[in-house]
């Protein structure tokens, strides 16, 4: 056996394709309809005037009730204002620099706020520069590699988009960074006498710890006394993790079918964990929505082809899970079993077909990932909701149009 700990490709670098036909590309669709001078005019108003108010931010009821989910059809807080787009910014640019420092327009201030590992309540120790944090320490910590984010203006114990003063931001985790998260860097050992999806191995503590700093994080936040930027509130009963080992409801088309039954669900209604959340948006009635992007290479996939069928091998195929299909360098299927200190923990992670039916083993659990994932943060708790009618693929990101009474509206996702 041989100790690994240089060999690693960033996961977040693999560009994943699940399209791998002759159909149109969506690109080539733009391309058909607008010239490229006209998309980047239109998305550079657009991002702007989302990001600086133009654009009218939904919401929720005004009720005080300890979830922001209202029983009515209204948005949470309609569309209003006439919805021009600003011609300019009202800031001046700031210049190009290669310095390795963080630079923003005069009259503005940045810090940084919440790092990895940052406890959300009492009781768990201050992060360690020597990353001796317990793996299991970081379902109460703040996870790796933050990404899209929504902040909820806080009125009590509802959501107010014009409130300031109080506030949960809701933050997405997409990936680690191995190396950097474990005292042991990347720890690979290599056996090649062993099965092609298990001649690399990792350790369990490190691979525990990779599946709870992905995920999302919601934490509440409190303007600072001197009114300069924001603090945590320790202990809140809102701070809360959802980590690639929470247990999510399958909601939508795809609940109960067949193509996602799994040993830890063989009735297709639940899964463990959302994971590579990248982009995030707000419904329209006023609850979190983050995206599932590189979904794929936490997986591994053994020699199974006949026992599965044509449609089963395309579906993981048209992914890039061909047979003896490792993952990428995540590797969290191949801690040993007796390691685990949960049900199925690493083995679950492995699509292959091992058992007599789905419900022994976790062909399907890949099928289980790759959607939009609904949170309610002001419900501590709630059960995250996969919304699987708005498709199955690597998101981005996700926007819905203004809201208005009466009319419909719709969701772009990428």
């Amino acid at each position: 056996m041989t100790l690994l700990n240089n060999e690693r490709t960033l996961a977040h670098e693999v560009v994943e394709d699940s399209n791998p036909t002759n159909n149109t590309d969506f690109q080539t669709i733009i391309n058909r309809r607008l010239n490229r001078r006209s998309i980047l005019k239109g998305g550079t108003g657009l991002t702007a005037a989302a990001f600086f108010g133009a654009l009218p931010l939904v919401g929720c009821s005004e009720d005080d009730d300890s979830s922001i989910v209202g029983d009515d059809d209204n948005a949470a807080i309609p569309a209003q204002g006439d919805l021009k787009r600003p011609d300019t910014l009202k800031f001046e640019a700031v210049a190009h620099s290669t310095a390795e420092t963080m630079t923003v327009a005069a009259g503005y201030k940045a810090e940084m706020i919440l790092p990895l590992g940052t406890p959300l309540n009492s009781g768990i120790e201050d992060w360690k520069d020597n990353r001796e944090q317990s793996a299991e320490s970081f379902e109460w910590r703040m996870g790796d590699n933050h990404d899209g984010m929504w902040f909820f203006g806080k009125n009590g114990n509802a959501y107010d988009a014009k409130a300031s003063e109080n506030s949960l931001l809701v933050m997405n985790h997409e990936y680690v960074n191995s190396s950097e998260l474990s005292p042991f860097g990347y720890y690979v050992t290599q056996d090649n006498d062993a099965a092609p999806i298990f001649q690399k191995r990792r350790l369990a503590s490190d691979v525990r710890r990779e599946v709870n700093c992905h995920g999302v994080s919601v934490v509440e936040l409190t303007r600072r006394a001197d009114g300069m930027g924001y603090e945590m509130v320790s202990d809140s009963k809102y701070n809360r993790r959802i980590t690639s080992s929470t247990t999510a409801q399958l909601a939508g088309p795809v609940a109960g079918s067949a193509l996602v039954k799994t040993k830890f669900d063989p009735t297709g209604y639940q899964t463990r964990g959302i994971n590579n959340n990248c982009g995030a948006g707000l419904s329209p009635w006023g609850t979190y929505l983050t995206t599932e992007e590189n979904f794929l290479g936490v997986f591994a996939r053994g020699q199974d082809a006949s026992q599965l069928s044509a449609g089963d091998n395309y579906a993981r195929e048209r992914y890039g899970a061909t047979e003896n299909f490792p993952g990428w360098e995540y590797l969290w299927h191949t801690p040993e079993a007796k390691d685990a200190k949960i049900a199925d923990e690493f083995s679950r992670w492995d699509m292959t077909a091992v058992g007599a039916s789905a419900a022994e083993d976790y062909r399907y659990g890949f099928n289980t990932f790759g959607y939009i994932t609904e949170i309610d943060p002001f419900d501590q708790n709630s059960i995250p909701q996969k919304r699987t009618a708005l498709g199955r693929f690597a998101h981005e990101n996700c926007a819905y149009a203004p809201v208005r009474a009466r009319q419909t509206s719709g969701v772009l996702h990428g």
